[in-house]
């Protein structure tokens, strides 16, 4: 690990160099020699002895590289193998239906949702350390653009899900209001405001069948108004 912070940190080193060096000359410039100005001095080729030595240390182990390549190869396609069958698994149990929705039953998507991303996170920490074996021994960079793909997806259908609560909840609450109580103009602004947020929802959402779920019941809400308003009209 010691070879691999030095390659992380070169491209750093080096941008930071000729700051200290520009800072120790103004220092001088204006008689000012604070403590430490003699290692800020020195820091630049102590940092290229750190490098020559890694180089040195990765020349050592090179014949052990190869082997290890090999094995590191192998575990990382296994991990492959199992990112894959995760993401199919996630997109088959994940609560892109609606079924939850029509029950009511909102906990039991959540309880998935917040399971699946507890996964994820101990997925996405694995790929993290397959990265760093594969920058320590200069192998080609997976990206594991499933796994991303699917904690996208997470947060895109976490939010889908508040928006569903949130309009049942809304529309649950008017079953309260007493027919004379009832501000037919109030509900319908409040429903086509609704309608408005949910048809600019993101584009990741619309394929979903909880979203085609979502946008129905708002469209049937915003059809019954009307005629909830002509009823109520024809009886005050």
């Amino acid at each position: 690990t010691d070879i691999r912070d030095v390659k992380l940190a070169t491209t750093a080193m080096k941008k930071i160099f000729q700051p200290i060096r520009d800072l120790c000359q103004l220092l001088k410039k204006h008689h000012v020699t604070p403590w430490g100005l003699v290692e800020l001095e020195q820091a630049p080729p102590k940092w290229d002895e750190v490098v020559r030595l890694g180089y040195s240390e990765k020349e050592k182990i090179l014949p052990l590289q190869s082997e290890e390549v090999l094995k590191i190869r192998n575990q990382i396609d296994n991990f492959a193998e199992e990112l894959r069958l995760f993401c199919q698994e996630f997109r088959q149990e994940c609560p892109f239906h609606a079924k939850n929705a029509i029950s009511g039953e909102y906990d039991k998507s959540y309880l998935t949702m917040n399971d699946y991303y507890e996964r994820c996170l101990k997925i996405r920490a694995k790929a993290n350390d397959f990265n760093d074996l594969e920058l320590l021994f200069d192998m080609q960079m997976s990206n594991y653009r499933e796994l991303r793909e699917c904690i996208d997806e997470l947060v895109l259908l976490k939010n889908l899900w508040d928006g569903v609560v949130l309009v049942k909840c809304v529309f649950e609450s008017w079953d309260d209001i007493l027919w004379d109580k009832i501000d037919t103009e109030s509900l319908l602004l409040t429903a086509r405001d609704i309608q408005t947020q949910v048809k600019n929802m993101p584009k990741g959402v619309r394929a979903w069948p909880v979203y085609r779920w979502l946008q129905d019941e708002v469209k049937n809400m915003s059809t019954v108004l009307p005629l909830v308003n002509d009823l109520h009209g024809e009886t005050m």
